[in-house]
């Protein structure tokens, strides 16, 4: 998935449709506890969905000490993955 998507800027009074900006995603983790419930977790955000990933196998230890379950992986609004069980 690539980590940058187009988007149409035209605006009013703008005669073509090839006006083109790179608009940056957003990718970050939400958790949930051992009933499945929406836990707080860390409010960590990434320019990239392997930034994201490479963040949760260096803290998802932490994560599980601090009685998270699962988490699932979202770029902006949008679910990518999970929930995931996060075991050690």
């Amino acid at each position: 998935m690539p980590d940058r998507f187009t988007v149409d800027v035209w605006s009013a009074g703008v005669t073509t449709l090839n006006r083109w900006e790179y608009v940056d995603m957003v990718y970050l983790w939400r958790y949930a506890d051992e009933a499945g419930v929406v836990a707080d977790g860390p409010a960590v955000s990434f320019e990239s969905q392997d930034a994201a990933e490479a963040w949760l196998s260096e803290s998802y230890p932490d994560l599980v000490e601090d009685g998270i379950c699962a988490v699932s992986l979202f770029s902006d609004e949008q679910a990518l993955y999970g929930p995931m069980a996060l075991s050690q």
